[in-house]
C-alpha cells in the first residue's frame, strides 16, 4: 500500500480493522449468546467511515478496487452513486472536478442525440 496516498492508507486500514472485528464479532456471536456488534451499529459505522469528500471517496473506491475488497467497493460506490442521482452533469463535474474537454457544438449534439438523458 507505499503507493497509496498515507491519509487513504488510514481509511483503508480503518475499514479492515473494523470489518475484521466485525467477522471476529459474528463468529463469536454464533457461539454465544451475547451480541458484540449489532447490526445498527454497523450500519452506523460505515454511514460514518464514508462520510468524506467525494474525490476521496472516490480514490478510496479505487483503492479498494485494485486491492480487491469487494465489500468496501461495494460500500463506497453506493455512495458515489447516491451523489450523482439527481444531479446534472455540470454539477457532477464540479463535484468530482471533471474537466468539459466537449465543444460547445460537441456537447449541443450529444443533448441532443441523448436529450432523455438531460432531463
Amino acid at each position: 500500500m507505499k503507493f497509496l496516498p498515507r491519509q487513504l492508507q488510514r481509511c483503508m486500514i480503518a475499514y479492515c480493522e473494523n470489518h475484521a472485528s466485525a467477522t471476529d464479532a459474528s463468529k463469536t456471536q454464533a457461539e454465544t449468546t451475547s451480541k458484540v456488534f449489532s447490526e445498527e451499529d454497523m450500519d452506523n459505522w460505515y454511514r460514518q467511515f464514508i462520510d468524506m469528500d467525494p474525490m476521496m471517496l472516490l480514490d478510496l473506491c479505487r483503492a479498494a478496487c485494485f486491492l480487491q475488497i469487494k465489500e468496501l467497493v461495494d460500500i463506497t460506490a453506493h455512495k458515489i452513486a447516491d451523489i450523482l442521482k439527481g444531479n446534472s452533469v455540470e454539477e457532477i463535474r464540479q463535484t468530482f472536478n471533471i474537466l468539459n474537454d466537449f465543444s460547445p457544438e460537441e456537447e449541443e449534439e450529444i443533448r441532443r442525440k441523448h436529450h432523455w438523458a438531460f432531463h
